[in-house]
């Protein structure tokens, strides 16, 4: 019996492992890692069933349940619905048999399941892989209830005591489970070192071409000033539109070089809410000319430990970009504590972003603005990273933008907190 059961846990883990390897590797599309999931799980169901030799709807094993779970909290409904019609076009549709017991069962697995598959993948890798187990202990003894109580109530404290194929059971899931968040969690990395590289190289290009161009920026900003001394009329109009266009291309030249060095230079304790309250004052001009209601909430006792300057700038380019975006508008900017971080929620109502901008969104040199130079952001973000953050945007195009900043936590002694 041992064996068979070790058997029917390679045939179990085989086809997933193969998804792994084979589709969430190489493909970056998310629903073609759907669609392979879905295929993937639905042929181990399949396999684990034909190994049994029982093709009548006895689930003796119930092996079937961990790629049912694993595709719907790995790949949503979508994967859970093409593993379920694959399954039962090839178990009952080629080979006949009863629906009443495998339909109640997989119904019930699957409410409990979807429970928990909205705010799964938020969980850390520790927190899923105890999910998992937990939801497949759970539907292991929901099958053998089930089955004992239509079929022969006698059995159902035999049913209820622990045993070989629970331990085999879980052992699969445990085993799936370790294998994709390591691909996952591999594929992160590989990604991340990706943008880390491009943003080395763009650094390196955008701190040269600043360099070049500042000096004799500089140098004809000087003599135009000096110029302008003795002028009247049209000609000192001409110099005053000149310099004004050389003040913005020197804005452009401080993007570059905010970019190419975005490294922290003072360290210092600093509560958010004086941060906070500092921004709001900077902005109040910006706020008045595009009619922006702009409110802030700042819990108390917000210690972090950064470059303040630095952060001050990074959450001052967010918020703007959120100010331009609403237009007559709200913007509502939060900080709070969760989980040991210092998280902000900037909430605008603007014109919001389609799928494409948010995955090209913090890319040098995209901008959605008709004048940016596509670097704002991208400092912003490389600030936040630079002191271990992290951020999140989420848009619905005509809803509005939502941007989630969380920074590491410092603790500091208790101090009041700067009203914002």
């Amino acid at each position: 019996m041992i064996k068979e059961l070790f058997l029917e846990l390679l045939f179990i883990v085989f086809p997933i492992l193969l998804y792994q390897f084979l589709i969430l590797i190489h493909v970056s599309s998310g629903w073609r890692c759907q669609i392979g999931l879905g295929l993937f799980c639905g042929l181990a169901m399949n396999s684990s069933v034909l190994l049994q030799g029982l093709l009548a709807a006895d689930f003796s094993r119930d092996f079937i349940y961990v790629p049912l779970i694993i595709s719907l909290l790995y790949g949503g409904f979508a994967s859970l619905g093409i593993a379920m019609l694959f399954f039962f076009i090839v178990r009952y549709a080629a080979w006949g048999g009863e629906w009443n017991e495998a339909l109640a069962v997989i119904l019930i697995v699957v409410c409990v399941v979807s429970l928990v598959r909205s705010g799964f993948m938020r969980w850390q890798p520790y927190q899923r892989f105890l999910i998992t187990l937990g939801l497949s202990f759970m539907a292991y003894y929901i099958s053998q209830i089930y089955r004992t109580v239509h079929k022969n109530q006698e059995e159902l404290v035999e049913a209820l005591i622990f045993s070989p194929g629970l331990v085999v059971h879980l052992g699969a899931m445990a085993l799936i489970t370790l294998f994709m968040e390591m691909v996952i969690r591999s594929k992160q990395v590989r990604e991340e070192m990706l943008v880390s590289e491009k943003m080395n190289a763009a650094g390196q290009l955008a701190s040269a071409f600043a360099h070049e161009l500042r000096s004799p920026l500089t140098v004809v900003k000087g003599y135009l000033q000096l110029a302008t001394r003795g002028l009247e009329g049209e000609n000192r109009r001409y110099i005053h539109n000149s310099l004004a266009e050389l003040n913005q291309a020197e804005y452009v030249i401080n993007d570059f070089l905010n970019f190419a060095r975005p490294q922290v230079e003072k360290v210092e304790d600093f509560l958010v809410c004086d941060v906070l309250g500092q921004i709001k004052d900077s902005m109040s001009p910006m706020v008045v000319l595009y009619k922006v209601d702009l409110n802030m909430e700042c819990e108390q006792n917000l210690w972090i430990r950064a470059d303040r300057l630095k952060i001050r700038q990074a959450l001052s380019r967010i918020i703007e970009n959120a100010i331009e975006a609403s237009g007559e508008g709200q913007v509502r900017v939060k900080a709070y504590r969760e989980s040991g971080h210092i998280c902000l929620s900037i909430c605008d109502n603007g014109r919001g972003m389609s799928k494409e901008e948010l995955e090209k969104l913090g890319t040098p040199f995209y901008s959605t603005k008709r004048k940016g130079t596509g670097l704002g952001l991208t400092v912003s973000f490389r600030i936040i990273q630079a002191i271990c953050g992290h951020w999140k945007y989420t848009s619905k195009k005509g809803k509005g933008t939502t941007t989630v900043v969380k920074l590491p936590s410092h603790p500091v002694m208790d101090a009041p907190c700067t009203e914002v």
